[in-house]
């Protein structure tokens, strides 16, 4: 089966809102300044970055400012 681009891009929205729902109190405490590795499976934290929700870096991860707005 294939989706329109308009599909697509609702899917891939609704799937960055699911996961940011799913994972949106270890996402709060990240903005705090608590340890991404600690409250993330390595998995997630890719697939986080992958969407433009986490950014690395140094050493850590920080949620990126587009993240914050889907938090609000």
């Amino acid at each position: 089966m294939r989706f329109t681009k308009e599909e697509n891009e609702f899917l891939e929205r609704r799937s960055t809102e699911n996961l940011i729902e799913i994972y949106r109190k270890e996402l709060l405490r990240i903005v705090r300044g608590e340890n991404c590795f600690e409250l993330l499976p390595r998995s997630v934290r890719r697939r986080l970055r992958n969407y433009g929700i986490l950014k690395k870096f140094g050493s850590k991860y920080e949620v990126t400012t587009k993240g914050k707005k889907m938090l609000r």
